[in-house]
């Protein structure tokens, strides 16, 4: 099977491996539009652009909806 790589990351465009790196990449989507304005994230593929997709379950579905809840939560409350 060969791999399919997208590019490289840039200022606008950023890569995680997996759901499991949510959080962080919250930071980093935040980091982005607040420089740009605008940016795109990307999960399932490596900070070098190789696409290597995920399998995604129900419970991980479950908990990454409660971390985006509890972003959103501490959002508010920062601004």
């Amino acid at each position: 099977m060969a791999l399919i790589n997208i590019g490289s990351e840039t200022e606008q465009i950023e890569y995680k491996k997996s759901i499991g790196e949510l959080k962080e990449a919250m930071f980093s989507i935040v980091a982005i539009l607040n420089k740009h304005q605008k940016g795109e994230l990307y999960f399932g593929v490596k900070n070098d652009g190789t696409v290597i997709g995920q399998e995604v379950l129900f419970p991980q579905i479950t908990h990454q909806k409660v971390m985006w809840q509890e972003i959103r939560d501490q959002s508010a409350e920062i601004l």
